[in-house]
Formats: C-alpha cells, sequence, structure tokens
C-alpha cells in the first residue's frame, strides 16, 4: 500500500512515467535529508492525511498543517497540491456561514491508498464531493476535526464521529463523538459553536444522562471556541433545574452534574482531566 505514496517505489514508476516529477516536489519535510530518508518523511506524511481522510473526507489545509505537523502556509499547500497532481486529492471551493472555504478531499484513487488490507481492513466507497458537503454544519464539522487530531496528540483513543455509530437508543440524539481519555474513561465530546435554547438543552442533557445510564459513555464534555463562550454554556446547562425523560420531568441532582465537564478549544486536552466534572455549589 505504502509503496505508490514513495516516488522511488517501482510499482509507481511503472504505473505513472511522470509520477516520480509530481511526487518529488518539496513537501517541507526536509529538502537536506539524504534521498532515502526524505522520500520515506514524503511517505508518512502523505499516508497520515490518506488516513485522517479515509473516514473525514474532506479537511481544510490549515487543519492539514497541524495534522501533518507543517507550521507554513506555503509547505501545506506544496504538499495538497503534490497530492491533488497525483490524484489522490482534489480542491473544491464552497461558501458557507457567509464565507469561501477552500476543501481538500480524498479521491476514490486516494480511497484505494488509505486502508490497510494487511490489518484487515476494507476500502471505503465514499470519496470527496462537494455537492455532498454539510455547508450549514461546515465550521462544526473542521472544529470536531481539529479536536480529535489533538486529542489523539495527547494520548486520548478511539474517536468515533457521531454520524458514523451505526446503533444508538432510538429517538435520542447522538453526541459529536465518542473518545477514550488516556486513563481509560469514556467521554461524549459536544462541540457548541453557538448557543441553543435551554428548551434544546434539557433534551440534549436528557439524552446524554440517560446513555451515561446506559453505559455508552461515563461523562460528557461541552467544547466551545471560547472561554466566555464556554463559560455562558456551563451557567446555561447545570441552570436546568429537571429534564423531560419518558414524558415525564426528572430532577437534576450532583450526582448527574459530576458527569459533566465544559471547556473552550484552546484548554482542550491539556486542562480536561478525569476529575468530575461540575458540582452542585460550583453551579447554583
Amino acid at each position: 500500500m505504502h509503496g505508490y505514496l514513495n516516488c522511488w517505489s517501482s510499482a509507481m514508476e511503472a504505473s505513472s512515467p511522470d509520477a516520480c516529477n509530481s511526487s518529488c516536489a518539496p513537501l517541507h519535510v526536509g529538502r537536506f535529508l539524504p534521498p532515502q530518508e526524505r522520500a520515506a518523511r514524503i511517505t508518512e506524511k502523505r499516508q497520515a492525511l490518506l488516513r485522517f481522510l479515509r473516514k473525514n473526507l474532506y479537511t481544510s489545509a490549515e487543519i492539514a498543517g497541524l495534522l501533518l505537523g507543517i507550521s507554513s502556509r506555503q509547505g501545506v499547500h506544496t504538499t495538497l497540491a503534490a497530492m491533488e497532481r497525483d490524484e489522490l486529492l482534489r480542491r473544491e471551493t464552497v461558501e458557507a456561514n457567509g464565507r469561501r472555504w477552500t476543501l481538500w478531499g480524498i479521491t476514490s484513487h486516494g480511497q484505494a491508498f488509505a486502508f490497510d488490507p494487511d490489518n484487515g481492513e476494507q476500502p471505503e466507497s465514499k470519496y470527496f464531493e462537494a455537492g455532498r458537503v454539510g455547508l450549514t454544519v461546515l465550521a462544526h464539522t473542521l472544529d470536531l476535526q481539529r479536536v480529535s487530531i489533538l486529542a489523539e496528540r495527547a494520548g486520548w483513543t478511539e474517536w468515533l464521529l457521531g454520524d458514523q455509530m451505526e446503533k444508538w437508543h432510538a429517538s435520542q440524539s447522538r453526541p459529536d463523538a465518542l473518545t477514550t481519555s488516556p486513563s481509560g474513561i469514556r467521554f461524549a465530546i459536544e462541540c457548541e459553536r453557538t448557543i441553543k435554547t435551554v428548551k434544546r438543552y434539557e433534551v440534549i442533557l436528557s439524552d446524554r444522562l440517560q446513555a451515561i445510564k446506559r453505559g455508552q459513555f461515563a461523562r460528557c464534555l461541552w467544547l466551545s471556541p471560547t472561554p466566555e463562550l464556554s463559560s455562558r454554556l456551563r451557567a446555561i446547562v447545570t441552570g436546568i433545574k429537571d429534564i423531560p425523560v419518558a414524558g415525564t420531568r426528572a430532577q437534576i441532582e450532583d450526582r448527574h452534574l459530576e458527569t459533566l465537564m465544559f471547556a473552550s478549544y484552546q484548554d482542550f486536552p491539556e486542562n480536561v482531566g478525569d476529575q468530575n466534572g461540575i458540582s452542585q455549589t460550583q453551579s447554583r
């Protein structure tokens, strides 16, 4: 699988005479390294991005740079453009949330090199199509990608997006994602870019607490773009006195609040431990 991504591979040279020219373009991964080591670095970064896009399908250049550890815009663009020339990626510009976004997505050809048959993986049938991008939730989707990268770097594992969960309790909403902390605690993740109505949070809180009771995860972590928004969200959610459950209203108790945690993006994951969540005295 990795041979295609390495321009010194005989398989690649045989399949595309021009492939080496595009694949060997500088990818900001150590231009003064020996050729073989530099080729290995290029292959590693390409494979990391394809693996990330295997399920996510598309991302932004900024998030690709975060994933690959490339700080300069030019370096990121060079990497993406080289993969585009090799038909592993394609780029599209879309309009969403009042701005234009350039997205980089995996092609069907890229998907063919994104899975690992040696570990029993099967190829994904989906690939990037701009017309299928959820424009109303694009910023939210990219936020979740950023959070997943930061979580993985800090030792969090088993990241699973809500829309990729095969089974969930009927009539209840799914969390944005599930992930496991370094100490083995399963978290639900909620990314909140804007504040919803209190009534909506009553329903979400009910769904999450019932899922905790069923053992689907242990805690719910609400993440917001800024500390101020996180503080306001915390006040709103922990100010809820009762929630709808099976046609009745159930009272919120200390034990429920202890499963909830709130943080800003900048505080995650370094300042988010496995301690209990909000206590009754803290929130009310």
